[in-house]
């Protein structure tokens, strides 16, 4: 097991620097399984004592194997060292298979990680069918070694028969502790942990920054002064898995877009709806008007969703490495939904507006002229326009010309505005004065007044006809 340790120039003493071990904190910030205390056992030995546990049922043999392991009946995370050749038992002391505490001072300061009396036990090469290894013994059996967790191999041997052959074949058939992968991490990591010892004047904690590649780690790994980004991502992690500012300013902004998306369309759904103007777009163009529709409760659903997204990092927060991440990926998925969203509304405003104006503009009427010539001539003017709003002016300037060349005289002038069902109509009947020659009607809506008369009519809602004669009644 790898160990991790600090060793900050506060914890020095002169020349010697005491390192402080922070494998338990690190092993706990990276959801390591913890091994707070190890066993070493005879394989040999184990074999039969727990041959001789037979008449038990299957939990209390189980629980007795676990003694028999590790010496307590609640072992929980404890490992168990097998070893292939009778050797005294020893009891369950912290972290057998590492070197001692002088030791990983001497590495620390560039020495052997050997101790007077103590080794580090390395283990055969391991079985690439099984979990163990296996050496013959004098009679030429094979015996079974290994590192295994205690209650997972205490849970298989009870299970086998209480035959040696039987225990032997479950101990191989057991994964070795290393194979569970509780060790390792498959992509590269950084933790930052406290240091529990204060040093200086007055006394002060420090972090440690520990980082790996993924790659099998070191029997020693040496901590570096947390600092920075470290610190900041430390600090902001127990909020709310992002850095404070950062976040909250992306999210404040999609919120405040999303707000003013919801205003702004029901204003324009008040306005449209009061002025007739929604339902000349519905006449107008139907098709476009559903695409912003569509895109306007497009936008509104990529603001929401991206506001109520999960806030919880895919991985261990722990890790500084996950938490960076997430929170790169939040602040980006933030700023393109408040992108994605005002664009979608304002090209949806702009489909619903833009194709009814501009359907609007081609469709001018042109009005209806009758005459009345008894007893003088009387012009009657009709027009019905279709698809206007409730706020659109309406204008017919009525001109007579006594010759083409002649200025013209006015006749009259008629205003209207549109109805709540989108239609305005115009009836009206003018005297005309002796003399006149020509009729020009001239239309025009939320628009300058056409240039109209018998040299030559300009652009469209332009009408002229000839005026006749009056007749004479007689009695």
């Amino acid at each position: 097991m790898t160990r991790y340790l600090c060793t900050d120039p506060s914890h020095g003493r002169g020349d010697e620097i005491t390192p402080v071990d922070l494998t338990a904190r690190v092993r706990t910030e990276l959801g390591y399984l913890s091994r707070g205390a190890g066993a070493v056992r005879s394989t040999t030995g184990v074999i039969d004592r727990v041959a001789a546990v037979s008449s038990l049922d299957r939990q209390e043999r189980a629980r007795a194997i676990r003694e028999i392991l590790t010496g307590s009946a609640d072992p929980s995370d404890t490992v168990v060292t097998l070893i292939a050749e009778p050797r005294p038992e020893a009891p369950p002391r912290p972290e057998v298979d590492l070197p001692s505490e002088r030791a990983t001072q001497r590495v620390a300061a560039g020495g052997t990680s050997r101790s007077e009396g103590q080794e580090v036990i390395r283990l055969p090469e391991a079985d690439p069918r099984s979990g163990a290894q296996a050496e013959p013994d004098a009679e030429g059996r094979f015996i079974p070694s290994g590192t295994y967790l205690a209650t997972e191999l205490a849970a298989r041997v009870a299970a086998a028969a209480p035959e040696r052959e039987a225990i032997i074949d479950a101990i191989e058939r057991t994964p070795s502790y290393e194979e569970q992968e509780v060790d390792t991490l498959d992509h590269p990591w950084r933790v930052v942990v406290g240091c529990p010892r204060a040093e200086g004047d007055p006394p002060t904690r420090h972090k440690v920054v520990f980082a790996g590649t993924g790659e099998p780690t070191a029997d020693v790994v040496f901590g570096t002064p947390a600092a920075g980004w470290d610190l900041v991502l430390e600090d902001a992690v127990g909020g709310d898995l992002a850095p404070p500012l950062a976040r909250r300013r992306a999210e404040r902004l999609l919120v405040s877009v999303v707000l003013v998306e919801v205003v702004v369309g029901l204003a324009l759904l008040a306005i449209g709806w009061a002025s007739g103007g929604l339902g000349l777009a519905a006449r107008e163009a139907p098709g476009w008007l559903g695409v912003s529709v569509a895109l306007a409760l497009g936008a509104l659903a990529v603001g929401l969703v991206a506001i109520v997204a999960p806030r919880e990092a895919d991985g261990n927060s722990n890790d500084m490495l996950v938490v960076d991440a997430f929170y790169r990926s939040r602040s980006t998925m933030l700023w393109t939904a408040t992108i994605l969203s005002a664009s979608a509304f304002l090209l949806a405003v702009l489909l619903a507006v833009v194709p009814a104006m501009t359907a609007r503009e081609t469709a001018l009427p042109a009005p209806s002229v009758t005459f009345d010539t008894v007893d003088g001539v009387d012009a009657t003017v009709t027009l019905t326009v279709a698809d206007i709003g409730t706020d659109d002016l309406v204008r017919i300037d009525v001109l007579g010309f006594t010759d083409p060349a002649a200025a013209p005289t006015s006749v009259g002038l008629v205003t209207t505005s549109g109805g709540a069902d989108g239609t305005a109509e115009i009836e009206e009947t003018f005297a005309l004065d002796p003399g006149l020659q020509t009729l020009a009607v001239a239309v025009s809506i939320d628009a300058p007044t056409p240039t109209c008369g018998p040299s030559g009519a300009s652009g469209a809602g332009c009408t002229v006809v000839p005026v006749p004669p009056a007749s004479t009644s007689t009695g």
